[in-house]
Parts: structure tokens; C-alpha cells; sequence
């Protein structure tokens, strides 16, 4: 039987091993010990590749190449590896994955090529269905992390349920688990939880809201987990009935001792006193959570062109928080010239300005003022997306306009255009009912856009449209969406595709700034 490594199912980290061949070593080495493989068997690959999941000739190649290297023809002749790699292929084209979707898993986890289909695969995907997840749920989870076919889900499924108490938490969590080990998860989930009560009181609430955000907290060996528990209070100064307690665990966590008196000096540098330092951690942690070059540009923005002092920036955390090219800058300066031109009477706090929401500062700030307009789109790249959402998920069409009083005719536009879209008197009714709550979104904003193949009016609508006949009658990624709109349509007939997916049965409108 072909092995790689010695874990439970026959598998063990790619990366581990190509970096690191010295730490590896298993009673089955991939290593050359007996005749190397032949010639024919990674050109039997790649045909193979090119053949059943369309590879490209140059893909194909590269990725034999870097299999063959671990290859060790034992017990399992290579017409054999070539027979289960057919029958790993044929297993998720049943449970419903497409080619592209199982290039991208081997692509990310080649092992998965070696694993058996009724030891290794099947029982993983019949645990994932114990979860409730449907057969396209797993396949969005496991295209999103492949990891999850490698790993021992068992244990890890029964430690998170014993913490997050219901199996759609522990698909959440799965879904991200790109930044879980699982092994650890399983070993030091329920103790860590078991401390952190003990220690510091914290509800099962924050708990699961820690586990979301910042899940490294709870992987850690409970030892190393205990030291830094009494380093938060002793030298950060955060108590630990403080909400920003675990915030301050999470930073010791990810940065070190080290790293933090490196930046501790970096505030010192700008005139900062030990307690305005300690001020400014114990209010937010992750003040400290940027790299010192960019505290470094940050603090002499604020203090040398801005003017503002430590003992004031220590309790304005904010000004630390949101991002200096997003928000700091581009706010700053269209609040200076709207000062500058008497075009607002309110002398309103930076600190405030900058946590308005962007719908909000948009609103207030730029679109009732065209001298504005130039220097903010210049200054946020100018680009305005419109989402059309159905129900509550985000997922289907997305739209940009370049200029940001085109917002403000937005509803008139598509008053117009949904009624001319041809839909019901009753449809357009409830349509215009939902488009008229418009809200913006942090830029950088990113969602998944699927297809609009399963609204029932959609495909009538759809067939009819001219950016059908570019790109087909169906949309599967947000490249595809935005390179045929771009090539093929005008603002006006993107804002006319908006209204004819919202007459499609599509609920709600978006506006969200993304850079």
C-alpha cells in the first residue's frame, strides 16, 4: 500500500516534508530507497490530468513533477495509483463537484490524490452531512479548504460541539478552518475554555465570539495559554474582567514579547510617557496590532501634520483602528476643504468623523458638496459598487459606478428602469418597496457572486439581455461578472442589468465602496 507519512489516514503535510526532509521520517518514507519511479509514470499523470480534469499541458507537467518526487513504487503499482487517483475523481464528481472545483483541491492538496475513497473520503464527507450541511454546502467548504480532507474530523467535531453547542456553529468554524490546527483543537479546545471561565470569568457568549475572531487563542497548549494569561494582566495592564482582555491574549499571541516592546519603543520615540502607552493597550489592544513602520507613518501623521497630542490620541483608539488610506486620509481632507469654504458650520471631531458608517459619510460629507467630489473619488479610487442581495445572503449581481453623485439619481433610475424591465405591477411594487434602504460598506468588502440560474423569473429576463450572449446564460465567479460588464456595457446599461435582476426576484440594493 502506497503511504504518505504515518498520520491516521495515510497522510502527512506536503509542505512539512518538501521544507523540512530532515523532521521526516516514517517506517514508509516517499524518499528513494528501492528503484525510483519511472519516466512513464509522471507522464502517465499528466496525460492523465490533461485528460479527466482538464489541466493544461504546462499544469499537468509542473504538477506530475512535484508528485513523482514523493513517489515510492512499494506494494501499490503505478497503474494502481493511477486507478485510485480515478476513483478519488469519480468520488466527488458523485457528491457533486464540478472540475474546476476538484482542480483547485488537488491543486491545494495534492495528497489528497493517495487517499482512499471508503477509508479516508467517504467517512469525512458522511461527517460533514451529520452536521446538516447539504451536498452544495460541503462542496463550498471543502473548494474553500481542502485542509479538511486531511484532517481528523471526529474529534475535532465533538470538541467543537461540546464548546459552540449547536452544529451550524461547527460548520461556521469548519468553514474558516484554515486557521485551526485541528489536532490542537481537539487536544486544547475544551481545557483552554475550561481556564479561560475559571480565570477570568468570561461567558460562553465571548467564548464563541472569540472562537470566531481569533481562534489561535484556544489551539494554544493550556500551559503556554496560562503564562500568557498572567503576562496580559502583569505587564499590559489589562484586567482580566476587562472586555478587552482576551483582545490582549490574542496580541501576545500573534506578535510576542518581543515584537510589542519593539513598537512600545517606537511610541516612546514620539514622546509617548509609559502611562499614556499602558492608557492606550488597556482601552485596545490591537492598537499594537500594526507593523512598527506603519505605527511609525500613523503616529507622525497624527502627531506631526495633524498637530495631536499622546495624552489625546491615547483615548481616541479609533484614530489607531481604521485604516489611514481607506479613511484617515481621504475624511481628513474633505472635511479641511469643506471647512476651508465655510460649507459646514459644525466643527466636528476627526475621532468622530471617521467611525460614521460610509452610507453616512457619504451622505453628509460628499455628495451634497461637488467641490468634494474630485478629491474624494481621487483619494478612495472612485469606485462606487452596487450589490443587488436576495433575501439576506449576498450573492449575486454586483455593479460600479466611477462617480459618487450618481448615487444620489439612484432611485429615480431604477423606478424607471425596474418598471420598464417589463415585470409585474405587484412585482415592481414590492421590488421598489426593498430598494430604497441603501447602505455602504467598509471598502474592501469582498462576497461570493453565484448564479442567477435559479430565480424563476431570472431566465426569462436573462435570455433576453445582451451580456447573455457574451459570457453564456449563467455567472460563476465575480472575474467572469465584471470583466463581460466592464467590456460590454456603459454605466447606464449596468445600472439597467441592476434593475432587471432585481425584477428577477433579487431583494435589496448595496452601495459599498471597495478599493
Amino acid at each position: 500500500m502506497l503511504k504518505l507519512g504515518s498520520c491516521s489516514y495515510g497522510v502527512r503535510s506536503l509542505c512539512f516534508f518538501l521544507r523540512h526532509p530532515l523532521f521526516y521520517s516514517t517506517s514508509t518514507s516517499l524518499t528513494n530507497q528501492g528503484n525510483p519511479p519511472s519516466s512513464s509514470f509522471s507522464t502517465s499523470l499528466a496525460d492523465f490530468l490533461v485528460n479527466n480534469l482538464g489541466f493544461s499541458n504546462k499544469q499537468s507537467l509542473s504538477f506530475s513533477a512535484k508528485f513523482t518526487k514523493l513517489w515510492k513504487a512499494g506494494d501499490t503499482t503505478e497503474f494502481n495509483f493511477i486507478e485510485n487517483v480515478d476513483s478519488v475523481i469519480q468520488f466527488f464528481k458523485q457528491i457533486g463537484f464540478q472540475q474546476s472545483h476538484i482542480q483547485k483541491i488537488i491543486i491545494y492538496e495534492p495528497r489528497i490524490l493517495v487517499s482512499r475513497v471508503h477509508e479516508t473520503l467517504k467517512p469525512k464527507i458522511e461527517l460533514l452531512n451529520d452536521l446538516g450541511m447539504s451536498e452544495s454546502d460541503v462542496v463550498q467548504t471543502i473548494v474553500r479548504n481542502p485542509r479538511i480532507l486531511r484532517q481528523r474530523l471526529g474529534p475535532v467535531i465533538h470538541a467543537l460541539k461540546n464548546v459552540l453547542g449547536s452544529d451550524e456553529n461547527v460548520v461556521r468554524i469548519l468553514n474558516r478552518s484554515g486557521w485551526i490546527n485541528f489536532q490542537c483543537a481537539a487536544n486544547y479546545l475544551i481545557p483552554n475554555v475550561e481556564l479561560l471561565q475559571k480565570y477570568c470569568g468570561t461567558s460562553s457568549d465571548t467564548i464563541q465570539k472569540h472562537i470566531f475572531r481569533q481562534p489561535n487563542i484556544f489551539t494554544v497548549k493550556t500551559d503556554v495559554l496560562r503564562d500568557i494569561l498572567i503576562k496580559v494582566e502583569l505587564q499590559l495592564g489589562i484586567p482580566r474582567d476587562s472586555s478587552m482582555f482576551l483582545y490582549g491574549v490574542n496580541l501576545l499571541l500573534c506578535c510576542g514579547e518581543k515584537n510589542i516592546k519593539d513598537k512600545w519603543q517606537v511610541f516612546k520615540s514620539f514622546g509617548w510617557t509609559q502611562s499614556d502607552i499602558m492608557k492606550l493597550i488597556r482601552l485596545n489592544p490591537m492598537c499594537f496590532s500594526s507593523s512598527e513602520a506603519r505605527i511609525k507613518k500613523r503616529l507622525g501623521y497624527l502627531m506631526n501634520e495633524l498637530g495631536y497630542k499622546p495624552d489625546y490620541l491615547a483615548m481616541e483608539t479609533k484614530l489607531f483602528i481604521c485604516s489611514m488610506e481607506k479613511r484617515l486620509l481621504p475624511r481628513h481632507r474633505v472635511l479641511q476643504i469643506l471647512k476651508e469654504k465655510g460649507l459646514v458650520r459644525v466643527d466636528y471631531r476627526f475621532s468622530t468623523i471617521i467611525v460614521y458608517s460610509e452610507f453616512v459619510f457619504l451622505k453628509r460629507f460628499v455628495l451634497p458638496f461637488e467641490e468634494v467630489h474630485e478629491v474624494y473619488a481621487q483619494m478612495t479610487a472612485g469606485l462606487i459598487f452596487i450589490t443587488a442581495t436576495r433575501a439576506h445572503n449576498l450573492d449575486c449581481v454586483m455593479f460600479s459606478f466611477s462617480e459618487p453623485e450618481q448615487v444620489l439619481h439612484l432611485k429615480d433610475a431604477l423606478r424607471k428602469l425596474v418598471t420598464n424591465a417589463g415585470a409585474a405591477p405587484s412585482a415592481s411594487h414590492s421590488i421598489l418597496k426593498r430598494i430604497w434602504q441603501l447602505q455602504v460598506l467598509p471598502r474592501g468588502f469582498q462576497t461570493t457572486i453565484h448564479s442567477l440560474r435559479d430565480c424563476k423569473i431570472a431566465k426569462e429576463v436573462w435570455s433576453r439581455s445582451r451580456f447573455a450572449q457574451v459570457v453564456g446564460s449563467r455567472i460563476d465567479s465575480v472575474a467572469d461578472w465584471r470583466e463581460g460588464c466592464l467590456a460590454e456595457f456603459n454605466e447606464v446599461m449596468r445600472l439597467r442589468l441592476l434593475a432587471l435582476s432585481l425584477s428577477a426576484g433579487i431583494f435589496g440594493v448595496l452601495v459599498t465602496h471597495v478599493s
